[in-house]
């Protein structure tokens, strides 16, 4: 084998296994009974009770929101307020792009906060605690990110 053929063989399998790596579990698929796909609500652990915001264009909305289960996030109390207010949201892949029926655009769009930070990281991979404080707020993404 030509070393250009073994450079790109190796980096292939970095490739690969760093996509891999950055693979997170989406949380359980649930229906608006809040049971999980499989019919059976699940298990409860410790409820949880915080604050979920949503702030856009024609768009503002806030509540609280109590979630029981095993280590909830970010993403499923987003997905309980919607169904608690019957508003519309689209989330695929760990990822909210509407609220509202208010899409993400090109330029600006729905951006996740906890408390009052700029998340680095999506709703899925925040864990909440008892009193947490999330919401997703209209930005120009130019302005948000250069603060």
């Amino acid at each position: 084998m030509n070393m250009k053929r073994i450079l790109s063989l190796g980096l292939s399998l970095v490739l690969v296994l760093a996509l891999a790596a950055c693979n997170s579990t989406p949380p359980p698929a649930t229906d608006s009974s809040g049971s999980s796909a499989a019919g059976a609500p699940e298990a409860s652990a410790a409820a949880v009770t915080g604050t979920v915001a949503l702030e856009g264009p024609s768009v503002s909305y806030s509540g609280a929101v109590t979630l029981e289960g095993d280590a909830p996030t970010a993403s499923e109390a987003f997905i309980a307020f919607c169904q608690q207010q019957k508003l519309a949201y689209k989330y695929k892949d760990g990822f909210f792009s509407a609220f509202a029926d208010v899409a993400s655009a090109a330029d600006e769009g729905w951006l996740f906060y906890v408390g009052d930070d700029l998340a680095q990281v999506g709703a899925d991979d925040i864990p909440l605690a008892d009193g947490f404080a999330v919401s997703f707020r209209w930005m120009n993404y130019d302005e948000a990110f250069a603060e």
